[in-house]
């Protein structure tokens, strides 16, 4: 058996070839690249970066530790998902989200679905997402912490 050495950037870790959420943070005037399971502060901003390999309506939502939806991207809840082109390229998305005071941790999602759907189609389990059939998604988690 051969061995051979790969250089891994361990900094970047993005799923091969399907969907994937990023989040690019605003804390205290800096903003910069996050990782999953970092700590976010109450009044920190987002802005959220998707690969979406294969096209259909889209949003992002948040899961409050206690299993409470908010949204992120359309902002209005009862607006149904924009459809969005198939990409391999990170697409930044237009809207940022303010962090409010509740404390704990919390998921965000990248929804995916091949039809049109609200915030009332998704559904928790605590922090769990359950997903109408066909659809997909993708997490990042944080947590909120007092600054």
């Amino acid at each position: 058996m051969l061995g051979i050495g790969i250089g891994i950037d361990r900094d970047v870790v993005r799923p091969k070839g399907g969907l994937s959420i990023a989040l690019i943070r605003e804390h205290r005037g800096e903003v910069a690249r996050v990782e999953s399971g970092e700590t976010f502060h109450p009044g920190d901003r987002a802005r959220f970066e998707i690969t979406l390999p294969v096209a259909g309506h889209v949003r992002v939502i948040g899961v409050e530790a206690g299993g409470a939806i908010y949204p992120c991207v359309p902002v209005d809840l009862a607006a149904p998902a924009p459809w969005i082109e198939a990409t391999t390229k990170p697409l930044l998305l237009d809207d940022t989200v303010a962090f409010d005071a509740s404390l704990g941790r919390e998921q965000i999602y990248v929804v995916r679905c091949p039809r049109p759907f609200t915030v009332d189609d998704l559904h928790t389990r605590g922090a769990d997402l359950d997903l109408p059939a066909g659809c997909e998604s993708a997490r990042f988690s944080l947590e909120k912490a007092a600054p």
